[in-house]
């Protein structure tokens, strides 16, 4: 766990320099310590470490912030960096924002899925259960629905809205891959076929690309 130099600007810029002059694919392995820069880089336990009141202040000071303009994008950088950002591609479009048409809310979401239980239920298996039924109807509103997961559709009670609505792909439609392969000794209460109808974008586990997925959907603008 120490520095193999994914943090090193200089030579990330002079690995792509050196990459731009091939035509072949050239694959970048960038090691880099999680946490880097703060009293808990490189603790295994750092996923459920916090910084304490004390050691966040030193790290904002550290990088030039304070409270009153940590949050603003552009402060201490050149001007030139705001004329960059505004023109950029993604920034030349009118408007984020859209006004869709309203769409008429049911009551009650799930009608069948109420009342009291003998045991205790999770408010995740709730939550799914109010998707499966939404999925087996044909309301406007289920027929609006978009979910998506970084790689825990099923730990997050999703699976059932999934089987129902399938995954979304811009490509030909597809059957589940894993069903497809019928693998021997191996079975799969899911059935996650893809065709453009599908309501469901399955992610890689990065987080990133749960937000990067929802500003494509629409929220970029929130």
């Amino acid at each position: 766990m120490t520095n193999l130099g994914g943090h090193c600007y200089e030579t990330l810029i002079e690995a792509f320099d050196r990459a731009a002059q091939s035509d072949g694919r050239v694959c970048f392995l960038a090691y880099t310590i999680k946490g880097f820069g703060l009293p808990l880089a490189g603790h295994r336990d750092n996923h459920g470490l916090y910084l304490t009141s004390q050691q966040f202040e030193a790290f904002r000071a550290s990088h030039g912030r304070s409270e009153a303009n940590q949050w603003e994008p552009f402060d201490g950088l050149p001007d030139e960096a705001r004329a960059l950002v505004a023109a950029a591609p993604i920034n030349s479009v009118p408007t984020r924002r859209h006004s869709p048409g309203p769409v008429c809310i049911p009551a009650d979401l799930a009608p069948s899925v109420a009342g009291a239980n003998a045991k205790p239920v999770s408010s995740q298996t709730a939550f799914g259960a109010v998707m499966l039924e939404l999925a087996r109807g044909d309301s406007a509103f289920a027929g609006r629905l978009l979910t998506m997961a970084p790689d825990v559709t099923t730990t997050t009670s999703l699976s059932g809205f999934v089987n129902k609505r399938g995954i979304f792909t811009s490509g030909d439609s597809e059957p589940d891959n894993f069903r497809a392969a019928r693998a021997p000794g191996v079975a799969s209460l899911n059935n996650w076929g893809k065709s453009a109808r599908g309501q469901h974008i399955e992610l890689g586990i990065a987080e990133n690309n749960l937000l990067l997925c929802m500003a494509a959907a629409g929220l970029s603008a929130e």
